[in-house]
């Protein structure tokens, strides 16, 4: 069906006026799930010139499984590095708060080393911190390196809020899972 809507001359870029989101971004986010069904639909749309548009780096695609490297491998490359510190999406979301969703506590650790900023005030667009995704995921090695990185235990999910870590930890059921699962599609379209 999307194929026939695409031929017929469907607008893939056509944002909602409720969320801004476009169809490609949603193709994008239900891609990281896995399911063929999925995929096939995101190859069917220009999901890398949604991706460009939006500000995701070599380095984000990388976190997101999109490049087919390991992250050791990424961070290795000088280009992708230099993109661990300071890069953000439209939305704000850093490499750290997709490694938060997608990295082990290990990785998280490797982003840090190479250069990556924990800013305690890097807040997606939504006011959301790399460690509030990584509670509400239910990734426990990720929120402890986090931590132990300096992160704020008592963080909201945004200024105005008083959803705190501690809550998103009890929400974690509701989302989790790991990488290509809903969970991370769920958090993606949930926070950013």
């Amino acid at each position: 069906m999307v194929r026939v809507l695409l031929q017929a001359g469907a607008d893939p870029f056509q944002p909602t006026l409720d969320t801004g989101e476009t169809p490609v971004g949603y193709a994008l986010l239900r891609s990281l799930g896995g399911k063929v069904c999925d995929r096939q639909i995101a190859e069917m749309m220009p999901i890398s010139a949604q991706l460009e548009e939006d500000g995701f780096t070599e380095l984000h695609r990388v976190l997101m499984g999109i490049l087919p490297l390991g992250l050791a491998s990424a961070l290795a490359n000088p280009f992708i590095k230099a993109q661990s510190s300071t890069k953000t999406t439209s939305d704000r979301l850093t490499p750290l708060h997709l490694a938060a969703m997608t990295c082990t506590g290990e990785e998280i650790s490797l982003l840090l080393s190479a250069g990556a900023h924990l800013d305690l005030e890097a807040r997606t667009r939504s006011g959301v911190v790399p460690q509030y995704l990584a509670c509400l995921g239910g990734r426990e090695d990720t929120a402890k390196a986090l931590l132990a990185a300096g992160a704020f235990v008592h963080a909201s999910r945004n200024p105005e809020s008083h959803w705190n870590l501690i809550h998103a930890t009890t929400m974690a059921k509701k989302f989790s899972g790991s990488l290509g699962s809903s969970g991370l599609r769920s958090q993606l379209l949930y926070f950013s």
